[in-house]
């Protein structure tokens, strides 16, 4: 077993720790993480996984709704705690990303030695102010995405909230939760958030979107009262509440 932790430079001041440990196999890593490599050296290459938790570098808390990415292909979202999985790793060198708006987007070469059943990571985020830049997208695009999803089909049924991009260009929020003010206490304090057809949040909505998403990239909003009114899509089993779903641009 090895261990050691250090501190590499970064832009603007900015001082980010890594600390590496490595047990069995070797493991080549690049970022800010901390990598803990598991099972036993083997003689044949076969698939393996990389699971881990991505943690705010603001206050090493769990990091939800982070966009992990392996190889430019195999793609999942980190759940309410930061934890993913990621499986059918192959042996070798794999490039795995690691975005959230509103942090800095972090790259690593994680090696996957033949034998080798779980690389473990624990990365770290760092906050960023968003700066967008102009883009020209076309004015159907979004609302192609929004038909795929079911949105406009869910809103003639009529049994939640619905807010378009016109309506929440209308309102000019500062913060998501700006645009729940005009509905009764019960939709403005939603107790899970879904985001882009994921569960990222199973308490504390309100609070969580305004962390993950900014008003700006907000494409349409769907507010449910209860498991009554809430399309099968969006059923979860520990999601007894208010349900707020956010789709982006």
């Amino acid at each position: 077993m090895i261990g050691s932790s250090f501190h590499v430079p970064r832009l603007a001041g900015r001082m980010a720790s890594v600390s590496i440990r490595r047990s069995g196999s070797r493991v080549g890593v690049l970022g800010v993480l901390t990598l803990l490599a598991l099972g036993p050296g083997g003689a044949a290459a076969q698939a393996g996984a990389v699971r881990g938790t991505v943690r705010s570098g603001a206050d090493s808390s769990g990091l939800a709704g982070v966009r992990v990415i392996l190889n430019n292909d195999t793609r999942v979202l980190s759940d309410p705690q930061g934890a993913f999985v990621l499986s059918g790793v192959q042996a070798g060198t794999n490039m795995v990303v690691f975005r959230r708006i509103g942090y800095e987007e972090l790259e690593t070469a994680v090696w996957m030695a033949p034998g080798d059943s779980v690389v473990e990571l624990v990365v770290t985020l760092n906050p960023v102010p968003v700066q967008l830049e102009e883009v020209t997208v076309e004015a159907d695009a979004p609302v192609r995405n929004l038909e795929r999803q079911g949105f406009y089909e869910r809103k003639k049924e009529g049994f939640g909230h619905f807010l378009e991009r016109s309506d929440i260009e209308r309102r000019h929020p500062q913060v998501v939760t700006d645009l729940l003010r005009r509905f009764s206490r019960r939709y403005r304090q939603p107790r899970c958030l879904v985001l882009d057809g994921v569960l990222v949040a199973e308490s504390a909505a309100a609070r969580q979107v305004n962390r993950m998403v900014l008003p700006q990239d907000i494409e349409a909003i769907e507010i449910y009262g209860g498991a009554a009114s809430l399309p099968l899509r969006f059923h979860a089993s520990r999601c007894s509440g208010s349900v707020l779903v956010v789709w982006t641009r």
